[in-house]
């Protein structure tokens, strides 16, 4: 399945980050990676003179949880939350039950899930699979008692009013929505979790989940992984076998998307492409989406080139990209987690795991590679967090 491609922003039109700025002038300005500063220095004056409160509030606690202050941003979220329309005080939840389910729906809307195939999730789940995208009405016929309905929450500030629109329309069916980002935006994520919509939500990153149990207890499900979601298995199967012996580079490579939240990440990918030009990496402003509308195979060619390519977390986090690298064959590096969910992920291959840690995969019978199980990747190199990378 190819992604269509989105029509490039005129300069002179009003920037798609909602600002009312025009492009140009906005996203549209020239960037480079050694600016990163200003952009953030811009990024957060503009932020402060929003006469959005909820999102002057999500922007102070993001910045905490971008400065390792995770229980002080939990505690403002915890404190101001009730305040937000509509009331989302912390509540026990009653879940819905099914006699049985029939079939599942699962949005696709998002980039990262365009590629999902439905024969693949049939064949793991034995029960059948629609796909749809939810947001502009596709599936809905569906969306009766016996559906488990699956959505993605990637921290976007219309999932809540999306959650809503949909249980309004069936209040029968199952929800469950599954938290791309929760170990950032805790403002979105908690008012997805704690709306009346969503009957189940299950985090993907094991930090940062008591602020969730906190405002939605008794709707908090265990920690599913991310996987790599820019190919399907069959799609994987196929070029990989198609591409197996073509040569990789020994450079070092990851491209990145600017994010003014996530500064240590943007400081030593400048640090790094200043210094080691050899290295194929980049920090690419928004809306730059470019790589996103190519095919597949290009993608995976991208990817399959490289040997070793950097996986750097935004706070504290397993990205997709692990998983991308792994499906390809490459070496991720990544920095060394303080909760062991590396441990967990990859205690679930060994034969005889001796690991007794909740966050295990193997004791919970579950796979954590998605596309990429079955391809045997190798084991991760775990480096010091942002250690300087030099060669």
């Amino acid at each position: 399945m190819e992604t269509v491609p989105k029509a490039p922003v005129l300069r002179n039109a009003l920037c798609p980050c909602g600002s009312g700025k025009r492009y140009k002038h906005c996203h549209g300005e020239a960037f480079a990676a050694n600016r990163f500063a200003e952009f953030e220095a811009r990024f957060f004056a503009d932020i402060e003179h929003s006469p959005d409160p909820v999102m002057r509030l999500d922007n102070g606690i993001n910045r905490l949880i971008m400065e390792d202050k995770s229980r002080e941003a939990a505690a403002l979220l915890i404190l101001e939350l009730p305040r937000l329309p509509p009331a989302n005080a912390p509540q026990r939840f009653e879940m819905r039950t099914a006699a049985s389910i029939k079939r599942l729906l699962i949005g696709n809307n998002h980039q990262l899930m365009q590629n999902a195939d439905a024969a693949d999730i049939e064949e793991a789940c034995g029960l059948p699979v629609i796909l749809g995208d939810l947001k502009t009405g596709q599936g809905m016929e569906h969306l009766a008692a016996g559906t488990l309905l699956i959505l993605t929450c990637h921290a976007q500030r219309t999932d809540p009013e999306v959650l809503r629109a949909i249980r309004a329309l069936s209040p029968d069916c199952m929800i469950v929505v599954w938290l791309f980002d929760n170990h950032h935006s805790y403002l979105i994520n908690a008012q997805v979790a704690c709306s009346a919509a969503a009957d189940l939500c299950f985090p993907s990153h094991p930090v940062s989940t008591d602020y969730l149990s906190g405002v939605a207890p008794g709707r908090i499900g265990p920690v599913v992984p991310l996987a790599t979601g820019q190919w399907s298995r069959r799609q994987l199967t196929t070029m990989w076998k198609r591409f197996e012996r073509e040569e990789r580079s020994d450079a070092l490579s990851g491209h990145y998307t600017f994010y003014a939240l996530a500064h240590r990440r943007n400081a030593l990918l400048a640090q790094t492409i200043e210094k080691w030009p050899q290295a194929d990496l980049s920090l690419r402003h928004y809306p730059d989406m470019s790589y996103h509308s190519r095919s597949p195979e290009d993608r995976y060619l991208q990817w399959r080139r490289y040997k070793v390519s950097v996986c750097l977390p935004v706070a504290n986090d397993l990205s997709n990209r692990f998983f991308d690298a792994l499906a390809t064959g490459q070496v991720p590096i990544v920095r060394e987690p303080a909760n062991h969910s590396l441990t967990g992920i990859y205690c679930c291959r060994v034969a005889r795991c001796p690991c007794t840690r909740s966050s295990c995969l193997r004791s919970r019978g579950q796979r954590g590679f998605g596309a990429a199980t079955s391809l045997r990747p190798p084991k991760p190199y775990v480096g010091k967090p942002h250690t300087p990378i030099t060669r």
